[in-house]
C-alpha cells in the first residue's frame, strides 16, 4: 500500500486561455496535497499552494502544496503564455504528514536522471521526476523505465502542437531508510528526444488509518481533463 491515500493525474489539453483547473479526488479535512506540475511555460499558483521546489529552463516543472480543506477538489495553475498543455498529478497524504527535502536540475539530455537526494530522514517517501520538452513534431511518443525509485507512477506524453507538448514520469519510493536516493532511469523515445528538467523530493507521512489492503481503481476522464485516479479503500 502506497503511503498517499490518493493519486490523480492527467494532462491539460491546449486551449485558448492561460489557466488550467486541474481536478483531483476530494480530499480530507487537513491533508496534506502535493502537486507535481509540468508545462512549457512559466507557471503560478493560487492562495493557498506553497511552491516547494521547481527546475526551469526547458520546461517549467514545479512541486507545490498545500494543506486540504474538506472536500477540496481543484487547484487553478497559470500560464504566462495562452495555448499549452500542463501535465500533472496531485498525491493527497493523510494528516501530518510534511514536505521533506529536494533537489533539482534544468537543461537535461533525455537519459539524464533526476539528481541525487541525500540528507533523507527514515521514514519519506521519495519522488524522481523527469520532464522533457516536446518540441519537434516527429517525437510521437516516450516511456520510462525506471530502476531506481522503483515504483513507476506517471508516464504521460504530449505531442507538439502549436506549442511544444510536454513529456512527464514520476516514480517513487515508500519508507527510505534515510540517507541518499541516486535515481536511474532510461527512456524509449519514439522520433527523437529533447532537454529538460528533474527533481528530487521526499514527504514524511502522517500516521495512517489502519485499513484491507489497498485495491486500485482508475478513472478516465476526471474533471474533463483526461485525469487518472488511483484511489485506497
Amino acid at each position: 500500500m502506497a503511503a498517499f491515500t490518493h493519486r490523480s493525474s492527467g494532462t491539460a489539453p491546449v486551449d485558448a486561455g492561460s489557466t488550467h483547473t486541474l481536478t483531483f479526488t476530494p480530499a480530507a479535512a487537513n491533508s496534506l496535497l502535493v502537486l507535481v506540475v509540468a508545462s512549457g511555460t512559466l507557471l503560478t499558483f493560487p492562495a493557498g499552494w506553497t511552491e516547494k521546489i521547481s527546475a526551469i529552463n526547458y520546461t517549467g516543472l514545479y512541486v507545490a502544496t498545500k494543506t486540504a480543506t474538506a472536500g477540496e477538489t481543484s487547484v487553478v495553475i497559470t500560464h504566462n503564455a495562452p495555448s499549452y498543455v500542463a501535465q500533472w498529478a496531485v498525491y493527497e497524504f493523510p494528516p501530518g504528514s510534511a514536505y521533506g527535502v529536494g533537489s533539482q536540475t534544468s537543461g537535461q539530455a533525455a537519459n539524464v536522471p533526476p539528481p541525487a537526494l541525500t540528507g533523507i530522514p527514515s521514514g519519506h517517501t521519495v519522488f524522481a521526476v523527469l520532464d522533457m520538452a516536446i518540441n519537434n513534431v516527429g517525437m510521437t511518443a516516450c516511456t520510462a523505465a525506471w530502476t531506481q525509485p522503483p515504483t513507476k507512477d506517471v508516464d504521460a506524453f504530449a505531442p507538439m502542437g502549436t506549442n511544444d507538448g510536454d513529456y512527464l514520469t514520476v516514480a517513487y519510493a515508500d519508507n527510505v531508510t534515510g540517507g541518499t536516493v541516486t535515481p536511474a532511469v532510461s527512456l524509449a523515445a519514439t522520433g527523437g528526444t529533447s532537454l529538460g528538467e528533474r527533481i528530487t523530493f521526499s514527504i514524511l507521512p502522517g500516521a495512517v488509518v489502519a485499513q484491507p489492503e489497498a485495491e486500485y481503481e482508475h478513472e478516465l476522464g476526471h474533471g474533463g481533463l483526461g485525469g487518472d485516479v488511483v484511489a485506497a479503500h
